[in-house]
């Protein structure tokens, strides 16, 4: 009895303890993730070095849940990507598509920003604007004011940027009261200072420039366009100390960034040239030209090429009218004048490289939505009437092809059979006057009867044989029982008929 009882106990310590086991292997090994998490968690792992391949497993995640909220996520994910890349068109779609899947009101929000911004980075303004402002309606109604703030900035950007500016006064003015935290106001104060530069208000763009610089720390190479940015605006308002102080500040400032020493050289360039140094400009626009070849290589993304070419045209743009508005004194005249046509050669060269630049990024745009559209079987979808209208189409055109074919050895047939009727003809009854004709001899007179649609006469054979043959008209005048000079004007109006130089060319 004691042996059953101690029996018992070992068994249930025993499963107890393998019980415990499985629970801790349970614990310390969860439950492996879905194909869908590893595909979007893929995505985001080598989104920052490689969009492209973000891309195509965002794509992938999408495809592998049935779940709405997780494909909202990929498309929005796949969207993303594609803003970063510059592929506007396909990041519309997906935007799109994860507003079309997402239920929550803020998410469908944030997704008509989306897809505004998308537009407004493609030059599309006037497609950006109304899906801007029912964003901006849908967080008002929300009441979240920051993303409320920064879709009101991008419609005063639109606005702006097609020369509305009492509605882009109306949204920026709005977006100073709102406010925002000064990490964002200096960004809005950004925004006004090119604003006011637009409307040739020089020195409102300064102070609003200025503001700009005196919210909160911004990163040295931020600071740093800021700060150059100051310097032009004092150039526009015809303050050169300032203008040279805002780009020592600049210069200052620690930081590698390309685009930041970009515009510090290409503005530093415009300062020497006012100065008359025209040297140091020279080299200046060296160094400008070199940043930017950094950043929009051959080897650089259309959409990067396309911002260098942008930032290259805009500034000898700003340049060619800004040394048109200084009135210099006589001696300097002809160097100006010098400079400004240095400039418009530029500017134009610049235009020509932009223009190509964005057909560049058009296309690309276009072919990785070709790309990446779903194939459709088409073949699981034909109806037996569809197969039936397939049949009937495919019967007639093999007989129309049948018949065609049928007419063309036909006409073939004719040819031949009126090519060697030909030839018959002129064997058994040779041209009086000639020799028996060669082989060789009858292709001119057979081509020469198809140009006239006619047959030849007999004197038109015999000038035309004897003339291949090489006779002179002398004797070619005693054959057709005329004279030389007729004979060389019956052998020139018949030329003219066949509209050959030379009877030769017949052969």
């Amino acid at each position: 009895m004691l042996s059953i009882t101690l029996r018992l106990s070992l068994a249930g310590l025993a499963l107890c303890m393998a019980f415990a086991w499985a629970s801790a292997q349970t614990t310390n090994h969860p439950q492996p993730k879905s194909r869908y998490d590893r595909l979007y968690a893929q995505a985001y792992r080598v989104g920052s070095a490689q969009p492209d391949s973000a891309i195509h497993y965002a794509r992938q995640a999408a495809s592998a849940t049935q779940k709405p909220q997780e494909q909202a996520q990929a498309h929005w994910l796949i969207g993303f990507y594609a803003r970063k890349q510059g592929y506007y068109g396909l990041a519309i779609q997906h935007y799109q598509q994860a507003y079309d899947l997402y239920t929550k009101p803020t998410q469908k929000a944030v997704m008509l920003k989306n897809i505004a911004l998308c537009h407004y980075d493609a030059g599309n303004y006037q497609a950006a604007i109304p899906v801007v402002i029912k964003a901006i309606e849908n967080f008002h109604r929300l009441n979240t004011p920051q993303s409320l703030g920064r879709a009101l900035q991008v419609l005063a950007n639109c606005y702006h940027a097609q020369g509305s500016f009492f509605a882009a006064d109306t949204c920026f003015r709005r977006l100073v009261a709102s406010n925002p935290g000064k990490t964002k106001l200096a960004s809005i104060y950004t925004d006004l200072a090119s604003f006011k530069e637009s409307q040739h208000k020089y020195d409102s763009a300064v102070y609003y420039q200025r503001l700009a610089l005196h919210q909160a720390k911004a990163r040295p190479s931020t600071e740093g366009i800021r700060r150059v940015k100051l310097a032009w605006y004092y150039l526009q308002s015809k303050n050169l100390p300032a203008a040279e102080q805002s780009l020592r500040q600049a210069q200052s400032l620690e930081h590698t960034s390309p685009k930041a020493w970009a515009y510090y050289w290409g503005v530093q360039g415009l300062v020497h040239y006012i100065k008359l140094q025209k040297s140091q400009a020279g080299q200046a626009y060296h160094k400008f030209d070199s940043l930017l070849q950094v950043l929009g290589g051959n080897n650089a993304l259309p959409v990067q090429q396309k911002f260098a070419h942008k930032t290259a045209y805009d500034m000898y743009h700003s340049g060619y009218n800004l040394i048109g508005r200084i009135w210099p004194r006589e001696h300097e005249k002809a160097y100006f004048a010098q400079v400004r046509q240095w400039y418009a050669q530029r500017k134009r060269a610049e235009y020509r490289l932009l223009q190509k630049t964005k057909v560049n990024v058009t296309l690309r745009d276009s072919l990785v939505i070709a790309r990446t559209t779903p194939r459709v079987n088409i073949v699981r979808q034909i109806t037996p009437w569809w197969w039936l209208v397939m049949v009937a189409a495919i019967a007639i055109a093999g007989l129309w092809l049948y018949k065609a074919r049928t007419q063309k050895i036909r006409a073939e047939t004719e040819q031949m059979q009126a090519q060697t009727n030909f030839v018959e003809t002129i064997k058994t009854s040779p041209i009086k006057g000639v020799d028996e004709l060669k082989p060789h001899e009858m292709q001119p007179l057979q081509e020469a009867a198809h140009r006239l649609g006619r047959e030849l006469k007999p004197d038109e054979a015999k000038l035309l044989v004897l003339a291949t043959r090489g006779y002179p008209y002398k004797q070619i005048g005693l054959a057709l029982k005329t004279s030389e000079g007729a004979a060389k004007m019956r052998a020139q109006r018949l030329r003219e008929q066949l509209k050959v130089s030379s009877f030769k060319d017949l052969g």
